[in-house]
């Protein structure tokens, strides 16, 4: 999901998307179960309004869930994924930022 207030890829600044780890398990396309798997220098496509974002993950890391400076505007465009981690667990946040590429 969007997070609310965020940008969205076409008007730049910093793009979120959170979702569930754990509601279904893999192959499923509804949660970020292997969110944990994306290395830095992968590529993370986004489809957004019939246009396609191609992002490259530029950094990872794992943060307290009250680290909502996540969610504040940027002011190039990047794309922002969280999830809850470690997996079956509220307890922090893993976080993959992406610098868009095209």
């Amino acid at each position: 999901w969007r997070i609310p207030n965020t940008s969205t890829p076409d008007r730049g600044g910093n793009t979120v998307f959170s979702g569930h780890r754990w509601r279904y398990l893999p192959p499923s396309n509804s949660t970020l179960y292997l969110l944990d798997k994306v290395k830095v220098g992968e590529p993370v496509v986004v489809y957004w309004r019939g246009k396609e974002y191609d992002y490259r993950i530029s950094g990872r890391e794992i943060v307290d869930p009250t680290r909502v400076e996540i969610l504040e505007n940027t002011p190039a465009s990047r794309l922002t994924i969280f999830t809850c981690t470690p997996l079956y667990s509220t307890n922090q946040r893993l976080v993959l930022y992406g610098d868009l590429i095209s």
